[in-house]
């Protein structure tokens, strides 16, 4: 199957988070939060080789989607497509909170 290497399961996440120090000056308008999904690229060792050679690309952004990760969508760094009707939905621990 294309894009499953020997040892990546599906499921991993690669997160890189990034601290400013005291002395430096934050984002305007706060941070920026891009996702990539690189799951249907070759073998992982090519997949690293295209993810570090991107940091110079002239062409960066359009590599990425830029997403919001809320409170209400729990973080989220995966881009969410949803509608309206999904979130008003019951959620798993409410269907198995205990009786009040």
């Amino acid at each position: 199957m294309a894009g499953f290497s020997p040892g990546i399961r599906q499921g991993v996440v690669t997160s890189l988070w990034v601290k400013l120090g005291a002395d430096s000056k934050k984002p305007e308008g706060g941070a920026v939060v891009r996702f990539r999904n690189d799951i249907d690229s070759a073998k992982a060792g090519d997949r690293r080789q295209e993810l570090i050679s991107s940091l110079d690309s002239d062409e960066f952004d359009q590599r990425y989607t830029v997403t919001t990760p809320t409170k209400e969508n729990r973080y989220r760094l995966w881009p969410e497509q949803v509608t309206a009707e999904y979130r008003q939905w019951p959620r798993v621990v409410d269907l198995s909170a205990p009786p009040k």
